[in-house]
């Protein structure tokens, strides 16, 4: 699941606007995260068993590159080990005492999205969380136009087929993201990459922990070296398992909407949304016969 920016808009009657937990690489709803975690904390030498091993550089990436650039820190020492204890518990701390908080069932009457397959299931809901200032260590610089809008925030599968999009007010707020989870799946994804996976996989966690529980929060390699103070357990290319996914499908894909940014960006709304939607399905139209073989 890939998520994106593109074409700058007027926005009708909108006004434009204009050091991370070391826990991060843990994810304690993952069943082999779990078993990892408990073996190295039990004192048990995952090096000498080939199946965990591999687990472990396909699961927790960072504590492999640890472990491989130092074979004496299997078993652990006791300064590590109650470092792993510590990082652990803290990773299990959003999710204690959490529910899914699906607060209302209403759906606004008209939103500026368009998502054929992906239908308003409920309302975003209200957090506690909203009420503060954002907060994020990283450093991720931005770039936006002055006075048009960012553009449209796109969803795409690995495949390529654009699920939707919708537009956005300010650049890279994680709301839009968070909403379009929250609001239109049933069930999070299992891998979100985003050039700002950082910050959103923070918003998530503040908010709603529970369905965001077993999705893993990454950013897209063309956009890593932007990210200043991140760890790598954010970094796509920091898993081997994932190295199949074509990381840059929103940008391939974006390259296209570009073309008509000329033709929409001084559109009314409703025109807007309108080229967009023609042109997105026609480009999954067209995507979708190349990926039957032309059937």
């Amino acid at each position: 699941m890939e998520a994106e920016d593109v074409l700058p808009h007027t926005g009708g009657s909108y006004q434009t606007s204009q050091g991370t937990s070391l826990c991060v690489p843990l994810l304690p709803s993952s069943p082999p995260v779990r078993e990892l975690v408990q073996m190295l904390l039990s004192g048990v030498n995952i090096r000498q068993l080939p199946g965990k091993w591999a687990a472990l550089q396909a699961h927790v990436p960072l504590l492999f590159d640890l472990f491989c650039a130092d074979a004496s820190l299997i078993p652990l020492p006791i300064a590590l080990h109650e470092l792993l204890k510590d990082m652990w518990a803290v990773s299990q701390q959003p999710f204690i005492h959490s529910s899914l908080n699906h607060q209302c069932d209403s759906v606004p009457s008209k939103p500026r999205a368009y998502f054929p397959s992906l239908p308003l299931l409920h309302c975003r809901g209200r957090y506690g969380a909203d009420k503060s200032p954002p907060d994020s260590s990283c450093e991720k610089t931005f770039r936006g136009h002055p006075f048009l809008l960012p553009g449209i925030f796109t969803i795409f599968c690995e495949h390529g087929i654009c699920y939707g999009f919708e537009l956005m007010e300010s650049c890279e707020s994680a709301n839009i993201p968070f909403s379009i989870f929250n609001t239109r799946f049933t069930k999070a994804p299992s891998v979100v990459i985003y050039d700002f996976a950082c910050n959103l996989h923070a918003y998530c966690l503040n908010r709603d922990p529970i369905f965001f529980q077993e999705t893993r929060f990454l950013v897209d390699r063309f956009h890593w070296k932007n990210h200043k103070a991140c760890p790598s357990s954010y970094h796509l290319s920091s898993y081997p398992s994932l190295s199949h996914l074509n990381s840059q499908v929103n940008e391939q894909a974006n390259a296209g909407l570009k073309k008509i940014k000329g033709q929409v960006s001084y559109m009314s709304e409703d025109h807007f949304l309108s080229h967009c939607e023609l042109y997105l399905y026609n480009k999954n139209h067209h995507l979708r016969k190349s990926l039957l073989g032309n059937h």
